[in-house]
Order: structure tokens, then sequence, then C-alpha cells
């Protein structure tokens, strides 16, 4: 997929969606996203979002995320955590069928050219997490005006 210029706020946004019944997310399950040749050099933010359903049994999800940008060779490793049911016990995130939330992973310059892996794994002690039905990475154009 190119991407064209810096004019354009989201450049990719995709959500990779899961069987939310069944066996569910294992440990071994990793999502990936790509994004290839980057047109213009600019700089974006990553966003990570996260949409549930009322059959996912914890109050908090975490995951990992695995960036590569080639051909640099960057490499960066984080943990997102997202408040799944807050201490009162409401639900987080908007949604009626699905409870959808959304975070900034960070920001990150990306030169002409450039291509983007996204890994996603759960970070979760349980393997078969049921309840999770989606998860998705959007780049926007990182807003500079002040």
């Amino acid at each position: 997929m190119a991407m064209s210029g810096c004019n354009r706020k989201a450049i990719y946004s995709h959500y990779e969606s899961m069987t939310v019944d069944g066996w569910g997310w294992g440990k071994t399950d990793t999502l990936f996203y790509y994004l290839e040749s980057i047109a213009d050099s600019c700089d974006y933010t990553e966003e990570i979002g996260l949409r549930t359903t009322s059959a996912y049994p914890f109050t908090n999800f975490s995951m990992i995320v695995i960036q590569r940008v080639k051909p640099s060779g960057w490499e960066r490793v984080d943990t997102m955590d997202f408040e799944i049911v807050s201490n009162d016990g409401h639900r987080n995130g908007q949604g009626m069928k699905f409870q959808n939330q959304t975070k900034v992973l960070r920001d990150i310059t990306l030169a002409k050219g450039d291509s983007l892996t996204v890994c996603v794994i759960h970070n979760m002690r349980d393997d078969g997490i049921k309840g999770v039905a989606a998860v998705g990475v959007t780049i926007r154009k990182k807003d500079t005006a002040k």
C-alpha cells in the first residue's frame, strides 16, 4: 500500500478481527500490520485501538507492540495496557456491542521510502483470551499546529 503526502491526516488504519467465541487469542498468535513505501518524510503518531465485548473476563488488557522500520533497521518494543473495567465497575470505552478504546503508542518519524511493520501479541497470563473482538493500528500525520 503506497502512502501519499503529508497533507492527509490518517495514512493508515486497519483492524484485525478475531473470533470472539471459540478458542480465543492464543499466546503465540501475532497480529501483523504493514505500511509499505511511505511517499513523503513526515512525523506521525501511532495509535493502537482495542475492541472488546462483555465476554472479556478481565479488568485490564496488556499487549506487546513491536515496530520495525526498514531500511533503517530501527526497532522498538513497547508494552501497552488498557483498563477495560474501571475501579467502580464500569466498562471503559465507547460503543454498544463493542467497547472501543484507542491509545497513542508513540510519535515516529518516517522517511520517504520507509516501510513500517507493527506486530501485536497479547501479554496476558492466560492463553486463549476471549472477548477481544479486534485490534487496530492507525498512523496519523502528527499535528504540528501550536
